[in-house]
């Protein structure tokens, strides 16, 4: 019905939202972290120590794979509504690393 069909208008807008937020956390996770580990390991003198700098790359990828994970459940419920006409409810089972990985 009209429920179904605005469930499926709402999941389609966050998924376009959320590979936007992707793209720019694939960046920090990769291009910037890339960027900052030459500053912080070069002759210059550091903004930051390196500890700190680690503890924010170690967040940023854990929010990258947390959202790597939204984008596929949501990609999955747009499917599950294009393939079968009906509203698959997200599921995101994502719990935060103890902070002991080596980012």
């Amino acid at each position: 019905g009209d429920i179904g069909l605005e469930a499926y208008h709402i999941a389609k807008v966050m998924t376009t939202s959320e590979r936007a937020y992707l793209s720019v956390l694939t960046f920090l996770h990769t291009d910037f972290r890339e960027a900052v580990a030459c500053v912080v390991g070069g002759e210059t003198c550091p903004v930051m120590e390196q500890e700190g700098v680690t503890r924010i790359l170690c967040e940023v990828s854990e929010l990258y794979e947390l959202h790597q994970e939204i984008l596929r459940e949501l990609e999955q419920s747009i499917t599950q509504w294009y393939n079968n006409n009906s509203v698959y409810i997200l599921n995101v089972d994502w719990k935060p690393h103890s902070g002991s990985k080596n980012c």
